[in-house]
């Protein structure tokens, strides 16, 4: 049950930021700025790993676990970074596209 709280948990965060950088893009047609959410996303969890590694011992098993999260965050972002830019380059395509009559 956890690990399916957690699915669903991820899955709303991924489809915020992605409606979050629709929003900021379909308002101001620039990609870095629609790409602001991620990187928002990206300095908490840094802030987050690194609360953790200072209060835990750095040999202990919270500096694994910043480190993982620190690994899988960057991965993540990464791939949410890149579904961002396929759906700007989507909008840009079909905005460029002839109407048809």
């Amino acid at each position: 049950m956890d690990t399916l709280i957690q699915q669903v948990f991820a899955l709303l965060l991924f489809m915020s930021i992605q409606g979050m950088a629709y929003v900021i893009y379909q308002r101001t047609q620039q990609t870095r700025l629609a790409l602001l959410p991620h990187l928002v996303l990206l300095m908490v969890t840094i802030l987050f790993a690194t609360v953790v590694w200072l209060l835990a011992d750095l040999s202990g098993a919270w500096a694994l676990v910043a480190t993982f999260v620190l690994l899988l965050a960057g991965v993540g972002l990464g791939l949410s970074a890149f579904v961002t830019l396929g759906m700007i380059y989507l909008i840009k395509q079909r905005k460029n596209q002839p109407i048809k009559k």
